[in-house]
């Protein structure tokens, strides 16, 4: 049996609202030679029913139902588990493709082999307001750093993929932004300036029920990613040289370290770092430091210092 060349992933929990319109983004390409491997993460609504008739219309589809519902990471690495094709992509159950974007993807990787992992720009829709946002990042470790470049509209090389690894399953809100961050530390970018896909921002889409969670993962992921960037790109430390300071200080409190963070954000904001760093760790040496910003701040430290006392 020839394998296709693409493999599509597609994620669903409860999608029945967008996910016929999805699916047919994806049968109405301009070319054919891919499979579809729809998850399904345990629905509830008429989500199976309708990946089960389009199964039955004897379609490139393939589908995975997992036994309990497990998150879009785990899906995903479910999804790629049985993928046989040469390029691989995913895509969400409320957005679309446009006709011509797996053809067009798949033929920059035939003709760049030096590249390994191709996105493009697309259309960003609110669907409450009826906006229109064309969407374009470039290819640099600053911008894939501050944004979470790639974008839902990709296309990447499986051989990358085997040395780079599975969906962390850890933070399902930004299992993406993590994959490409390692992804871009064993693999080459490149972005095309074609709107190949849109993405619906409507109120029940994931992004919009858990902003506050989204955020929080967020500065968990940099927190993790800055000190390997810097070390592996030495000229990211002007951009991100001050929230890499304030996790080399978390690491080993110095007051050179200290030093380092008051020139990077001023002393007010060193003071109010090192007073949310007590409150977690009730470490004394962060009143210590504290103290060596000014008389201000020294009383300040006692005052915090006897009020965790009493």
């Amino acid at each position: 049996m020839t394998c296709p060349k693409i493999s599509i992933v597609l994620p669903t929990y409860n999608g029945s609202d967008f996910l016929s319109q999805a699916i047919d983004s994806i049968l109405n390409q301009t070319m054919s030679d891919f499979e579809l491997i729809i998850v399904d993460d345990a629905s509830t609504d008429k989500t199976p029913d309708i990946i089960a008739d389009y199964v039955r219309k004897d379609k490139p589809i393939h589908s995975i139902r997992n036994p309990y519902n497990q998150h879009i990471a785990t899906s995903l690495n479910n999804g790629f588990k049985v993928a046989k094709g040469k390029y691989l992509t995913w895509t969400s159950d409320d957005n679309l493709y446009r006709p011509r974007a797996l053809a067009v993807l798949s033929d920059y990787l035939d003709e760049h082999p030096e590249v390994d992992l191709v996105y493009s720009d697309w259309t960003k829709l609110d669907v409450v307001n009826g906006i229109e946002e064309r969407m374009h990042f470039d290819v640099t470790p600053k911008d894939i750093l501050e944004n979470c470049i790639v974008g839902p509209c990709f296309m990447y090389r499986s051989q990358t993929a085997q040395k780079v690894g599975c969906y962390d399953s850890m933070y399902p809100l930004v299992q993406d932004y993590d994959y490409w961050l390692r992804f871009y530390l064993e693999a080459s970018f490149a972005t095309l300036p074609e709107d190949l896909y849109i993405y619906r921002l409507h109120p029940n889409c994931l992004t919009e029920q858990k902003k506050q969670q989204l955020w929080h993962d967020t500065n968990i992921i940099w927190d993790r990613y800055i000190p390997v960037y810097i070390d592996r790109f030495p000229e990211l430390l002007p951009q991100f040289g001050g929230r890499y300071h304030q996790l080399m200080y978390k690491q080993c409190p110095s007051q050179k370290t200290l030093e380092l963070i008051k020139q990077d954000i001023g002393v007010r904001a060193t003071y109010h770092f090192l007073k949310e760093q007590y409150k977690i760790l009730s470490d004394t040496v962060f009143l210590k430091h504290m103290g060596t910003l000014g008389i201000r701040y020294r009383m300040k430290a006692l005052q915090l210092k006897l009020r965790r006392r009493y």
